[in-house]
């Protein structure tokens, strides 16, 4: 493939003589001139595209903290990855088999894996479970009798 100089002029290429030879060696054969600068411009045009494409817009700010044992299934879609058949899910889960008491009991529910985990960690809230209250009147105590 030969390139002629409108050709490099049109892909802004400004090669040094030197580097041009050493791209195009002058007993290189007909059909592989210019394929070094080509290929040189090619990998500059990518390179400016790869810097100038605009990074892709974060995910979607949680404005709050979530506490998967007290969520609705509404709630949980607010977590980034969690859509209404995963949010279903926790919901059935912690109906099941009570609260999540750390943010690692999310795994037993089935298609939350470690990455999910990580993904909604930093928006989790999990309340500690309150100790069982006492009925102290009526003479109950909280104390064994021995």
């Amino acid at each position: 493939m030969q390139l002629d100089r409108r050709s490099q002029s049109r892909l802004d290429l400004a090669l040094d003589p030197a580097l041009e030879s050493a791209l195009d060696p002058p007993g290189a054969p007909s059909r592989l001139r210019g394929l070094g600068a080509a290929i040189v411009g090619l990998g500059a045009v990518l390179g400016l595209m790869l810097l100038l494409t605009p990074a892709p817009p974060p995910p979607p700010a949680v404005a709050a903290f979530i506490d998967p044992s007290a969520a609705t299934a509404a709630e949980l879609t607010l977590l980034p990855g969690i859509g209404p058949v995963l949010a279903d899910r926790i919901v059935d889960h912690r109906e099941n088999h009570g609260p999540f008491e750390r943010p690692e009991s999310l795994l037993a529910v089935p298609g939350i894996g470690p990455a999910t985990l990580r993904a909604i960690e930093p928006w989790l809230l999990i309340e500690p479970t309150p100790a069982p209250r006492v009925d102290e009147s009526e003479g109950a105590s909280p104390w064994p009798i021995r």
